[in-house]
């Protein structure tokens, strides 16, 4: 199928390991905050396109090869409280999971005590297949660019400003979460910031550590 005229050809098609899907669901829970008529998707962080999950057969799951290595007992390691482990790597903890964690993150909505993924857990005996669906963009930011280019430097800076005008804390900054925008001529994607008045030429991504 053709997308409308203007808008990208290529996308990001993100694959959640099954023992991490709330953390992808936070994700996309994140792109909504960020919506495009706002100026946000589309302008400093990419379009998003959707966030889609089906169950799985063991022997359908199976044969997806990243998912060999994952013990069946690792479905029971998932974790209330990343306090409550070892290291930061086990279980599918997310940032406000803690009472304590709690405390300092506001959510005067009660989005976290609404959503269905706040008691979700994974099943070994049917697997979940999550799927977010964005805009396709560049490389990660080069740590050379950072050094040297100061004018780079001041765009990604402006861009995380906006952020915080959204009310949302990325918390997870790195290079390779800021991409270089794909922009091409008129394309959809080459949309002018209201409020610097300019096209940024990197993306902000990865909003599972995020917080607002």
């Amino acid at each position: 199928v053709d997308p409308p005229p203007g808008f990208p050809t290529d996308l990001c098609v993100k694959f959640a390991n099954p023992l991490h899907c709330r953390s992808m669901a936070r994700e996309a829970w994140f792109y909504e905050q960020l919506p495009e008529e706002k100026f946000l998707q589309g302008v400093i962080v990419p379009r998003c396109y959707g966030f889609f999950t089906t169950t799985l057969s063991m022997d359908i799951a199976k044969r997806v090869k990243p998912w060999r290595k994952i013990k069946e007992w690792e479905f029971d390691n998932t974790v209330e409280c990343y306090r409550g482990v070892e290291s930061y790597e086990e279980g599918d903890f997310l940032p406000d999971d803690g009472e304590e964690d709690r405390s300092v993150v506001g959510d005067d909505a009660h989005s976290r005590d609404t959503s269905i993924w706040n008691l979700w857990r994974p099943s070994a005996e049917m697997p979940l297949l999550s799927v977010l669906i964005t805009e396709r963009h560049g490389t990660s930011f080069p740590e050379d660019v950072w050094e040297n280019d100061e004018k780079a430097k001041y765009d990604v800076k402006q861009m995380l400003r906006d952020l915080a005008l959204a009310g949302v804390y990325h918390s997870d900054v790195k290079y390779n979460n800021v991409l270089k925008a794909r922009l091409v001529g008129t394309d959809a994607s080459a949309v002018e910031c209201p409020r610097h008045k300019r096209v940024h030429n990197w993306r902000i991504i990865d909003f599972d550590r995020s917080m607002r």
